[in-house]
């Protein structure tokens, strides 16, 4: 990203991640939720003076003002789809559940190909 700006480019992106925010000349905070109670200008200016912003949902969670508790109980998944014997690029015969009706993400590396179920 540092590269793309050094060359002259303007470089725009969307992150919570606080390293990337911390890299930033720039901060802009669109909210003030989601939907349709969001789509509005609730912040810009440089990472120390999000901190101080009263305003921003971002803001109070980078400053614990606001935070997610982790649950004590995580719910029971029963229904999943389940892929077996997948052989390709580096996966060698695997076999995996996705649960279904819960969040599941799956994540892969940079140039990775999507698998089709036939």
């Amino acid at each position: 990203m540092k590269s793309l700006q050094k060359q002259g480019n303007t470089v725009i992106i969307v992150e919570h991640d606080e390293d990337i925010m911390l890299a930033a000349d720039e901060l802009i905070d669109i909210g003030p939720e989601a939907g349709s109670l969001g789509g509005h200008l609730v912040f810009q200016g440089t990472h120390k003076e999000l901190l101080k912003d009263s305003e921003s949902f971002t803001a109070k969670y980078l400053t614990d003002k606001l935070r997610i508790e982790t649950p004590k109980t995580r719910r029971k998944w029963k229904e999943f789809l389940e892929v077996k014997n997948v052989s390709d690029n580096n996966l060698k015969n695997v076999t995996v559940k996705f649960p279904l009706n819960t969040l599941c993400c799956v994540t892969g590396v940079s140039g990775s190909r999507e698998i089709n179920f036939n």
